[in-house]
């Protein structure tokens, strides 16, 4: 263990406490601003880890909230504008880690990267969710092989809440239009 790894690991469960706060609040806005504290504590502690893949996917995930922060202030925001803004994020994410790439790491935080997106593009809540359960699994898988004990915890925080979400929601109200508003 190292001073690196110790740091890592207070700025992940400080992360963690905002990941459980996100997940109780009803109001979407007040979820994404938690979200983004959330992503913020986890950026810094992965800076201390020094993998650039983990930096670039959590970096790129602060910009990922904050544009869907903006979406969910502007609802009447054009279509046009979210579909472009999540394309150049993705491509963002493929370029900088093609041009950082140092191993097999930087495969997780593409795909990873590239799912939190597209879940963040879809309109019906129970999409986000089956989405970010893909997501959440391979995350854990991710954060694992950096051993990040702390990153798995929030990871598993997130895949139990999605699938929480899945089972009261989404399966209580089979066959109903479900939106990402509910």
């Amino acid at each position: 263990m190292t001073w690196q790894w110790i740091t890592n690991q207070v700025f992940a469960f400080v992360g963690l406490v905002f990941v459980v706060i996100s997940y109780q609040q009803k109001d979407s806005k007040r979820l994404l601003i938690y979200r983004n504290l959330a992503t913020l504590f986890i950026f810094i502690g992965l800076c201390f880890l020094g993998q650039i893949s983990a930096i670039i996917f959590c970096g790129t995930g602060i910009i990922r909230n904050l544009i869907s922060l903006y979406f969910a202030y502007k609802p009447n925001a054009k279509t046009i504008l979210k579909y472009t803004s999540s394309s150049i994020l993705i491509l963002l994410i493929i370029l900088l880690n093609l041009i950082y790439w140092k191993n097999y790491f930087n495969l997780f935080s593409i795909v990873i990267g590239i799912l939190a997106i597209i879940a963040l593009m879809q309109k019906k809540a129970f999409t986000i969710r089956k989405i970010s359960v893909i997501g959440e699994i391979l995350a854990i898988i991710y954060y694992a092989l950096l051993l990040s004990p702390g990153n798995v915890i929030i990871e598993l925080v997130g895949l139990i809440s999605a699938i929480i979400g899945i089972i009261r929601v989404d399966l209580k109200n089979e066959g109903n239009d479900i939106s990402i508003s509910k």
